[in-house]
């Protein structure tokens, strides 16, 4: 999916002009960078985390060379992704949704399917 993609998404789902779509999905990512540039971890529960990870300045090799070079200071983005997306994404965890009740269920070694949890995750649907 494309930024592009999701713009086109949300303009269609809350029935919002394309100009508006592209203005909000432009200000989420627009803020999640300036928090990672200040520094800050970003959290969004039941999705993942991101944070700027610093490398400090070393001296390497050069692999072809041998030769020893200095290696500056650097920020690189990463990201931990929640485990439940991640079985979700592997098809190790089902999701049933039924009357504003969701339902997670784990699939066994043997492809049995078995509740995650023993009570279900209630949550209201906003128009």
């Amino acid at each position: 999916m494309t930024k592009s993609d999701l713009i086109e998404k949300l303009s269609t789902q809350a029935k919002l002009p394309k100009k508006q779509a592209e203005m909000i999905v432009h200000l989420i990512f627009d803020s999640m960078i300036e928090a990672m540039r200040a520094g800050d971890r970003i959290e969004i529960r039941g999705f993942g985390s991101f944070k700027v990870k610093e490398y400090k300045p070393y001296t390497g090799r050069n692999p072809k060379t041998g030769e020893q070079v200095f290696v500056k200071q650097k920020n690189f983005p990463s990201s931990k992704w929640v485990s439940l997306l991640k079985s979700v994404l592997t098809k190790t965890i089902t999701i049933l949704l039924h009357s504003n009740v969701v339902f997670l269920f784990y699939k066994r070694n043997d492809g049995v399917s078995q509740p995650v949890r023993k009570r279900a995750i209630k949550f209201k649907l906003i128009p």
